[in-house]
Parts: structure tokens; sequence; C-alpha cells
């Protein structure tokens, strides 16, 4: 069908119709989707969808200038905007290869990072054929991409961005952490808010290195409003946003343009040949005046160093001022502690002068000119705005006061110097005093009890729900192999509808039941339902009495959210975490291990299903083995028979033969359990099952694989120290071989993350390494860990909580970390990571590392 214009509207054949991941253009890579950033809001972030199920909105018709003749001088070329920050020429030019009148495309970058600013031109043979362009694909949806395209004509000419009328509404970020682009911090807004029209990260001239500041606009008064205060203090990356209100828009001119760039030192504290001293700010609140100037010696002889009490900020002065100069340079930016810290010019202590301007220009906080180079908005004129979220901090380093200024008129009498220098330190002092009355880093409460439950030496009268998946879900539209498998204690018939009470589908299952010292157990039944539909609510009732329950089934397709938390135990700490997990939406819940603490004590499996019921029925539990699984009273060992009793995982779905390590797919997912405590050496059942299991993925239809077990194999904590080394000089070659893209143990009670490592060393095509033994347990937290931190070492903090694993699309997902201080869910570790899948690991040694996986 032809479209307005004469241009037809770009199809695909059916047959290529992969997920916009994967789809591939003419003589190019693989076009990954950008992820979406998921905020504190509960927002999903959809995946796009194809070129062909796609509504094409009509374009806006646009006048073109110099009219519809074919003169040589008409405007033969497309302004292009909103673009992200993957999108090159090389994708532009695949969006209109087809046309065969394409010229030439052209990204405009920015002339010291050589990053895109978000537009672009498109020149064409004639004029006729961009009309046609613009009429069709203006308002159409870009392939690999959810949004749609935004085309006018080049009247002003190449390299010049077409003005754009309707209003902005800007408002300044701060506290920004060093890898935070334009793009991820217009993604963090944009999740939330869809009037957001873009973001500017301010980088130094001279470096292109992040100042730690930026800019949002939006189209949006009342959004601009909300985020003022809805924003302030959420994460980016791996810091809290501070927000603050942007001056009013100036006119761009060739002057201040000129102005802008003419100076790379912008501050007073730069141009200060006499300034030595550097501000350190985001650093982790561990960190210590001594390591600091440990840190900074390496650059030059380190005159003073303080942290002010309470405070995540420092300034370091050197002797020397070029000492100082490379500092700046290589540590802004760097990671210090669990922190990447950002620094500025401090103010030199021997210039009051500097103090006049010293919020205007921005000296001390690192606020330099050069606003207008992102659409002329000048800095906040009140230090509170960067600073305010730092309690205390808003007293300190304050512009002169009345007395300093009149002391500062008579400055060269000795009396005045005498008497303003007593005056500045009465004023350190009561900084100081403040400092250590205001709010000062969570001081964690002392380790909660085992929650107490009546027992009673008879089995309830009604079951406790459980939900596992029976198969493989191999997340496509079908779902005739699909299934889920209930067990409930006591009562053996099950009843389930989509609908509350009315009941049509009825199933029966096995029974078992066991006997450990003096204790038997009631009647265990493991009942199989399906095959059920995906993404479906449905309502249910076992043995024809009692409460009524209801489960979800995961989405048959991305995106899909994993919670993550191992070694709950049952104490009020588990409980919290339980909560906090209940609150994230999860779709599966996977658990490396230690789940009840019974050890021997079989009546604690039966207060663990009472505690997890409300979670577990309604949503499927993955869960692998722990030590605490394991019934150990000497000469009675009798191992795992509790947990194989009652928690029955699909291990014979997965051509396992052994409960204790199996696998299962789910919505494009590849999850993979481990036993950490059965044989898993290269002569053993469980290398072959891995090592056969490994080779059938197909990373086309699940390009996530994930492994979980339960002891590490990257441990920097002090705890449980080379404990899971056997296991991982057998094993990890092949996870390493199949691509695996994250592995989470537990075991230690703690959390840690690792970079991508492989062999004990980082390596960008190993797994990344989640230590998250941190559920709750009756045991404590494993507080100590050694030092110096390994390389492979990203991020560590003892305290309980849990993790989200929220998989975007085929390439990106999510992972946040939430510990559970004042028994809220503090998000304070995030990063995104990026499938291996149809990476150059898998592309390059695929064969070869494949071939490792089919050897006998």
């Amino acid at each position: 069908m032809m479209q307005p214009g004469g241009m037809a509207r770009p199809e695909m054949p059916m047959e290529q119709q992969q997920p916009p991941q994967q789809q591939q253009y003419p003589g190019q890579q693989w076009m990954m989707m950008p992820p979406q950033a998921p905020q504190h809001q509960p927002v999903q972030p959809q995946p796009p969808q194809f070129w062909a199920q796609q509504h094409y909105g009509a374009g806006p018709t646009n006048a073109a200038p110099g009219g519809a003749g074919g003169g040589a001088d008409e405007v033969r070329s497309l302004w292009i905007g909103d673009l992200q920050y993957w999108m090159d020429e090389n994708y532009l030019t695949s969006c209109f290869y087809h046309t065969g009148e394409l010229v030439s495309a052209k990204i405009i970058r920015n002339k010291q990072t050589g990053q895109s600013e978000g537009y672009g031109f498109l020149e064409f043979r004639t004029h006729a054929t961009a009309e046609n362009i613009l009429q069709t694909y203006n308002g159409a949806m870009m392939p690999n991409a959810d949004q749609t395209f935004r085309l006018n004509w080049a009247s002003l000419g190449a390299g010049d961005k077409r003005a754009d009328d309707s209003p902005e509404h800007t408002i300044f970020v701060g506290d920004l952490a060093g890898d935070v682009t334009d793009y991820v911090l217009q993604e963090t807004f944009k999740a939330v808010y869809q009037s957001v029209k873009g973001a500017k990260v301010v980088t130094d001239r001279v470096t292109g290195r992040s100042k730690g500041y930026g800019f949002v606009k939006f189209g949006d008064e009342r959004e601009q409003q909300r985020a003022m205060t809805e924003m302030n203090g959420v994460l980016c990356s791996t810091r809290p946003m501070r927000i603050g209100p942007a001056a009013n828009k100036k006119p761009m001119t060739a002057s201040t343009q000129k102005a802008s760039y003419q100076n790379p030192q912008g501050t007073q504290g730069e141009s200060d040949p006499n300034n030595t001293t550097v501000f350190v700010g985001g650093l982790d609140p561990n960190v210590t005046d001594d390591h600091l100037k440990q840190v900074f010696s390496q650059y030059g002889e380190v005159v003073h160093v303080k942290i002010p009490v309470g405070k995540r900020c420092g300034f370091v002065q050197f002797a020397d001022r070029s000492c100082a100069e490379q500092a700046l340079s290589n540590l802004n930016g760097t990671l210090l502690g669990g922190q990447n810290i950002r620094l500025s010019w401090g103010r030199n202590p021997s210039n009051k002068q500097s103090d006049q301007n010293q919020w205007g220009g921005g000296a001390y906080y690192g606020y330099t000119q050069g606003y207008e180079s992102y659409g002329g908005y000048a800095p906040p004129q009140d230090p509170n705005i960067y600073y305010g979220g730092y309690p205390g901090y808003a007293n300190y380093q304050q512009p002169q006061q009345w007395y300093e200024k009149l002391l500062l008129k008579s400055y060269h009498s000795g009396l005045a110097k005498r008497i303003a220098q007593f005056i500045m330190e009465l004023k350190l002092i009561l900084v100081l005093l403040l400092a250590v009355g205001a709010t000062a880093d969570y001081v964690r409460p002392p380790a909660r009890k085992t929650l107490s439950f009546p027992w009673s030496k008879k089995p309830s009268s009604l079951p406790q729900q459980n939900l596992r998946f029976t198969s493989p879900w191999q997340g496509i539209s079908t779902c005739g192999s699909r299934g889920l498998q209930m067990i409930n204690i006591h009562l053996p018939s099950f009843n389930m509808e989509h609908h509350q009470n009315n009941y049509s589908f009825s199933s029966e299952g096995e029974s078992t039941d066991y006997s450990y010292l003096l204790y038997s157990s009631g009647k265990i039944h493991h009942v199989v339902i399906g095959p059920l539909e995906d993404d479906t609510t449905y309502f249910y009732q076992c043995g024809g009495e009692g409460p009524e329950f209801q489960l979800k089934t995961p989405p048959s397709q991305f995106p899909i959210t994993f919670a993550v938390a191992g070694d709950l135990g049952q104490t009020g700490w588990t409980k919290s975490t339980l909560d906090h997990i209940d609150q994230c939406k999860y779709d599966v819940h996977m658990l490396p291990g230690d789940l009840s603490y019974a050890d021997y004590i079989q009546r604690r499996w039966d207060t663990f299903g009472e505690l997890v019921q409300p979670l577990a029925s309604a949503r499927p539990w993955m869960v692998t083995q722990g030590n605490h699984e394991k019934e150990h009273i000497p000469f009675l060992e009798d191992s795992f028979v509790s947990y194989n009793s009652r928690w029955k995982m699909p291990y014979e779905e997965s051509a396992s033969t052994s409960n204790l390590y199996y696998s299962f797919e789910v919505s494009g997912v590849h999850v993979i359990m481990l036993g950490s405590y059965t044989d898993y050496d290269e002569y053993s059942d469980q290398y072959a099952w891995l090592k056969a299991d490994l080779s059938k993925v197909d990373r086309k239809r699940t390009p996530w694989l994930i492994v979980l077990f339960h002891v590490p194999w990257y441990n920097s904590n002090e705890a449980h120290q080379c404990e899971g080394d056997d296991m991982k000089t057998a094993m990890e070659p092949l996870l390493y071989a199949a691509g695996v893209d994250v592995v989470f143990a537990g075991h230690v009670h703690a959390y840690e993350r690792s970079t991508r490592v492989y062999n004990g060393k980082s390596d960008p095509c190993g797994a990344v390494h989640v230590t998250i033994g941190d559920g709750g347990n009756r045991e404590g937290l494993a507080r100590k860990y050694k030092e110096p931190k390994p390389e492979w070492s990203v991020f560590r903090e003892a305290s309980f909580g849990h993790g989200e694993l929220k998989i975007v699309n085929s390439t990106h997902a999510f992972w946040s970390w939430h510990r559970n201080d004042d028994d809220e869910p503090v998000r304070s570790d995030q990063f995104w990571i990026t499938s291996l899948f149809g990476s150059s690991c898998l592309a390059e040694n695929g064969p070869e590392l494949r071939k490792m996986l089919l050897e006998p």
C-alpha cells in the first residue's frame, strides 16, 4: 500500500520479525535495544514492538522551504531529532537505505567528548524524495526503539539545531556519579515523566569527564514541579540525586558562546595559581582521613586532609599546584571505598576574595562557566540547592557574614587580623559541633531473635501452599507444555479456576511423608496443575475446604522480574525481607539455599512454611539447597530428607537425576540451580548433567543464562573463605564456555557484587557474581571484609536485604539490591548488565568453548 507522498512505509517479511533487539541490518552488527531505567515508581519498561505491528500516526504536514519545484538550490536535507546515544550514522542509513535516494547521514557530536548531541541530518538526492520521507516517516515508529521518528526540514543548514518553540521547564540535578551519561540521566527521568525532552550532563571541556551535575528539560511544568520533590534523593547509578531549580533560560548569543568556551578553566579555583585544595564529594562513609590521604599522596605531597564528621565529603590540600591538577584529572569519578568520588577545586584558604563570588561562580562546588552551552541555563545561586541534602552541611563554608566583611575593610590592622582569625576558628569549631549533632551514617540495630510460632504436636487442619515450576517454561506463546506444581501439607485434592469461588478444574497428586528421630511429618501432597496461560491470575482451594488462594503465572516474554534472597531463616529480619519482596511485584523468587535453618529440628520446617506461605502460594519459588538443609546429627545423618520431601523441584523435567540440581526456563531466561553439597567434580553425575544442560541451551530462545548455588566462588568477606574453591575449579570453565551472565550465591551473611570475572581476574567474558546470603538468618551478619579489596569486587556491605533482577529485553537487565535499614527497603546498589548473547565473547570464542561442553 502506498502512503501519502508516494513513499511505501517500511515493512518486514514475517520470517524476519525477530525480537527487535535481534534484528540485523545489512552490513552491520546486531542492533541492541538500549535499557529503560527502572526507578522508584513501579513503571515497567515495555519491550519495543515490531515495525509490522505498529500503527503509524500521520506525520504533521510540514511546508517545504522553497516550494515544491526542483531547483538546484532547493532543500534536500531533513533534520532528525530525539536520537538516543547508540543511534549512529549506520543506524540512520539502515533506516532509509531501501529508498535508494539517501545521499548521506550525519550525527552531530560534541567536539570535546565525541558523544552524540541527539540530532543529525539526512540528505537525499531530490527535494521530492525528502518531502515524501518527511510525510511518510515523521511520527512513525523507529526500528529497535520505543519511540517515533522526529523529522523536519533542515532549513537552518547542517550543523544548526532546529529551534524548538515548545515550552521548556528545566531542573538542576547534582551529585551525579561519574558514569552517568546524558542518556542515563534522561532515561532515569523519562521512565517516570513522559514530558521529558532531554538531559545534559555537564562535562569538563579539557578532560571530557563529568563535573557531577547536569540538567533535565520538561515539556510539562507540573511534571517539572513533581520531579523537584519526587526525584530528590533517588538513586541514579550509584548516588542519590540532589534536585534544584535551574535559572531562567537565557538567549544564546555569539558572545555568550565565545565566553563559554574561551577559558577552559572557568572557576576561580581553577584560575587561582596558588590554590592547591581539592574538594572530594560522594565519599563512602567508611573512608577515613588516613585512607583519603593515602590515595591522594600518590600524586604528590599532601599538606592537609579533612573529612567533616558525619559528612560524605572531604578536602585535600597539596603542597604543589601541579600535584592537585594531576589528582583532579586522574581521580575524578574513580571508585574509592564503595563510591565513585567527585572532585572539583576547593577554596584557597589564603584567598578571601574568592568568597565574594563563591556561590555565583561556583568555585567551591565545581560550578563552572559555560552553562549556556545547554540552552543557556545558569547555575543555581543558592548552594543549599545542591548540598542541602547533607544535614548540617548548609552551614559549612558559607559566604561571608556582615562581621567578616566589616573586618576585611580594616584587615591590614594587626588587631583586625587576630580578631578575624579568632572568628574563623570559632566558626570552624561550631561547624564541627553541628556536624557531630547532624544525622550520621546508619547505625545498625542488634540482631533480632527467631520468630516464635505456636506449636502443636498435631498438624494443622489447613494446608501450607508453595508453588514451583513443574517443567521448563519455554517463553513461547503456546502453553500446553507448561505447568506449576502445588505442594501442600495434609490435604490431597486441589481445585482451581480463573474466577473466585467458581472452580471448574480439579487435580489430584501424589502423597508422601517422612520421619526423622521422633518427628513424623504430616502428609505432603505434590499436585501438578496446568497447562496454564501466561501472565494470568488463578484462584484455587486445597482439599475442598479452607481459604481461597490466588496465584499469578509469569509472562511469556520480557520484561520479567526476579526476586533474589538467600539464607532466609525465621527472624524479625526475615519477616522484613519478605515484606519488601512482596512489595516489589516480582514474577519469580529465586533462593540460593538455606531456607528454614531447621538443621535437625524438624518443626522449624513447619513454621517456615507458615512464614513464607503468603508469598510462596502466590508466585513460583525456585530454590536450591544450602548447608542448613542438611540434617547433621552425628551418626544419624540423613542428608536432605526434609528438603527433598518438602521442596520438590522440577529436576526430572530437566533430565537431572537429583532434586539437588536442575534447570528451568521462563520468559527468555534459562536458570540453572546447582548443588554445593553433592558431588561436583568432573567424574560426578552433577558435572555430567551440567555439561549436557549447557550444551542444549538455545541463546536465541533464552538469551539470558543465570546460575544459582549456595557457596560463593568469589568472596572477599572473612567468613567462609575458600569453601567454594573446589567447586569453582571444577565447574567455572563450563560456565565460562557457555557465556553465563549472572551467578547468585548465599552462605556468607552479607552482600557483595563483582565485576565480570573469571579465574580470579576481571574478564569481560566472565559472569557477574553476586553474594546475597543476607535474607535475615538467626546467625547474624558477617561484618568483616578482607583488605585490600580484590580488584574484581565492586560493592560489598554487611546488611540484611534482598535483590531484584528486572530483565528488560534480550540484551539489558537492571539489578538492584535493597538493604533493610530501619525496616525500609533502601536501594543501595544498582547497575545495568548486558547479556553476553550476541557479544564478541560468544561470537569469537563460541565454537571453541562450546566444544568443551560437547566433549565426553
